[in-house]
């Protein structure tokens, strides 16, 4: 396996502020759609190094297929997991389509969209590096208009 994650208990919430504000720096015409709630000091056991490609991943998803709305970021803590949910109000997908969301080289959309730039490896990336640190992954739609959330889980760690 060609990425070695290291697990460590970090700061869940600062590491992904500073994604966030890195992120906003390269899209400036972007930036205020986003609506972030990532309180500091919740601490998960993540990869911190694998924090910035899936967050950027996602954000990018987010702002392609969210077709100009508002994307929402939050962090939450609930039964021994710390969890992002990203979520756009934008094309959304079918359930179909979202069986394969995660697939290597996979698009979902019409030609518009699959002519867009990307070539389906983005959220493939995003699967591989959650999985990796033994994190959870998955997507929600109620179809087509309806938007998309992506959650991503890890074990949480009381802070001391």
């Amino acid at each position: 396996r060609a990425f070695n994650p290291q697990v460590n208990v970090i700061d869940i919430g600062e590491c992904l502020q500073q994604s966030l504000d890195k992120w906003r720096t390269y899209h400036p015409e972007q930036a205020e759609l986003v609506r972030a709630n990532i309180p500091a000091g919740m601490l998960a056991e993540a990869d911190s190094a694998s924090l910035d490609p899936i967050f950027h991943n996602l954000l990018d998803n987010a702002s392609k297929y969210g077709e100009g709305s508002s994307i929402d970021v939050e962090l939450v803590e609930s039964s021994g997991t710390t969890s992002l949910r990203i979520s756009d109000q934008g094309r959304g997908f079918t359930s179909a389509e979202g069986a394969r969301l995660f697939d290597r080289f996979w698009r979902a959309g019409d030609e518009r969209v699959r002519t867009s730039p990307g070539v389906g490896l983005g959220l493939y990336l995003v699967a591989t590096l959650v999985h990796a640190q033994g994190a959870t992954v998955n997507a929600q739609s109620d179809g087509h208009g309806q938007g998309a959330t992506f959650i991503i889980s890890w074990a949480s760690t009381a802070a001391s």
